[in-house]
């Protein structure tokens, strides 16, 4: 089967770029014949004017260079994951006048906020879902602090609603989570041509005793919606050991007030990760925004490794409470230093948190299983087609 993929690769590299990469990688090694389509916005310069806005409602160039793509490849399927800006959402629409069917992975909630995450001012905001036209993201210039920038997000996703991209061009959307997709049927994505296939994530090698631990571990970037600021707040409280795995535009001001137990790593290679987690005794996870399907707690459960999320998001489908973790309201300073305090000196519930951690693994995202429901989705639309 052949799958042409779309993707366009952020300014600051972060979970949907690993998870798109980690997924060409893991389509190739099970017999896909895979091609590419993919831009980098590092294009964009420093100031972007009216004519980004307006190719991110409709972009000639991506338009041609799908179609382009599309003539050479000869694909069965186009997988789009980011068009946004500079692609836009005409490659769908070259995908669909070549006859070939579409599938769309909704990794952020682009098509619902100007900013993708259902997030205002720190605070969980779904007063855009469901609307025609994105005025309240407008009007707060939630897409990168500017109205105008805001504006013509919120431009392209209602253009494509009266064009029927969203409703007729998709042959089916990808939500990550059951918790994404009751916010994109609530929105009017047809419910019919939405699944929930999560992302795959590889098992490491070996599971192994954490032994005394390495206390807690953080794996993300470094921004203020991620909830790091947050989480340092808590540790002040906190006498656990902290690692922080990762980079980002609050990596100078965290560093600077951060506790002394407290340590930084930076970015990583994915090997090191690994090894932070197989040597650390729980994750954390602080998100403020609505996490779709947070890649970080999917690695941490082929680890085995018990986490302690902020409530919000799919984080509260993908940990059991009190069985591979804890999911705590991120206010709750005495819950978060309760667990993370139990989690470090219980080495007995530590191990059964464990335990329980790999057995959702293997249920819900482990490569065999994500691999036929990804083969019964295209066969499906093949057999349309």
């Amino acid at each position: 089967m052949r799958i042409l993929i779309i993707h366009e690769r952020y300014q600051q590299r972060g979970g949907e770029d690993e998870a798109v990469d980690a997924d060409i990688a893991f389509m190739a090694a099970h017999g896909f014949d895979v091609g590419t389509l993919i831009k980098d916005n590092a294009e964009i310069g420093p100031k972007p004017g009216l004519a980004l806005a307006a190719a991110t409602v409709w972009s000639r160039q991506g338009y041609r260079l799908a179609a382009d793509a599309i003539r050479r490849f000869q694909p069965d399927i186009v997988h789009v994951h980011n068009s946004f800006p500079l692609f836009s959402p005409s490659v769908i629409h070259a995908a669909r006048a070549a006859g070939v069917p579409v599938v769309q992975t909704l990794h952020n909630y682009r098509l619902l906020c100007v900013n993708g995450l259902l997030l205002r001012a720190g605070h969980a905001c779904e007063r855009c879902v469901g609307q025609p036209f994105a005025w309240p993201g407008v009007v707060h210039g939630c897409y990168r602090g500017s109205r105008p920038a805001s504006a013509a997000v919120a431009a392209m996703a209602a253009s494509h609603r009266l064009l029927g991209t969203w409703s007729r061009k998709v042959s089916s959307f990808i939500a990550l989570s059951e918790f994404a997709a009751a916010r994109f049927r609530a929105a009017g994505l047809p419910p019919d041509r939405l699944e929930v296939i999560p992302n795959p994530v590889d098992a490491p090698t070996s599971v192994g005793s954490k032994g005394a631990g390495s206390g807690a571990l953080y794996v993300g970037r470094l921004s203020p919606e991620k909830g790091v600021r947050e989480l340092l707040e808590l540790w002040r409280h906190i006498e656990v050991p902290l690692q922080i795995v990762g980079d980002g535009p609050l990596e100078a001001e965290l560093k600077a007030t951060a506790p002394g137990h407290v340590s930084f790593l930076g970015r990583l290679p994915r090997e090191a990760v690994a090894s932070a987690m197989a040597a650390a005794n729980f994750l954390v996870f602080p998100s403020l925004c609505f996490e779709n399907l947070p890649l970080a707690i999917c690695e941490a459960m082929a680890h085995g490794l018990p986490v302690i999320a902020a409530s919000g998001g799919a984080a509260g489908e993908m940990v059991e409470h009190g069985r591979s973790g804890y999911v705590l309201s991120i206010a709750d300073r005495a819950g978060w230093r309760a667990a993370a305090t139990t989690l470090f000196s219980d080495k007995v519930l530590q191990s059964s948190f464990a335990t329980n951690a790999r057995r959702l693994y293997e249920k819900a995202y482990a490569p065999a299983e994500i691999l036929g429901r990804r083969n019964a989705l295209y066969d499906r639309l093949m057999r349309r087609r």
